[in-house]
């Protein structure tokens, strides 16, 4: 499962609009994390902060997603399972609606 996390992680940090793509686990702890440079490495340290109270919403609410915009980013919090957490932070051009979609087929191909 891990390699396929893998995968999936890289196939969204194709995109030319993400910059970020990573599965974090309820509790805020990393599976899989990708950045497109250096400078995004601050926004995965956010994650790992409040990732617990953010992602415990997004469940106790039951919630298909969550979003949350800056001046410059779209971030997209896509649970996977009841412990897993998909993130994806792309520039403001970004399609959230096609990374939504993706996010959904990758929900589904999990079978959790």
């Amino acid at each position: 499962m891990l390699e396929f996390l893998k995968d999936s992680v890289e196939r969204f940090l194709a995109d030319p609009s993400v910059v970020v793509s990573a599965v974090y686990r309820i509790d805020g702890a990393p599976i899989v994390a990708r950045i497109k440079e250096r400078k995004y490495l601050q926004l995965l340290q956010f994650f790992e902060e409040q990732t617990k109270a953010i992602f415990q919403l997004i469940l106790d609410e039951s919630l298909k997603s969550a979003e949350l915009k800056t001046m410059d980013y779209t971030i997209l919090l896509s649970p996977l399972s009841r412990t897993l957490v998909l993130v994806l932070v792309s520039t403001s051009e970004a399609s959230i609606y096609k990374l939504k979609i993706e996010a959904e087929s990758l929900r589904g191909s999990l079978n959790v």
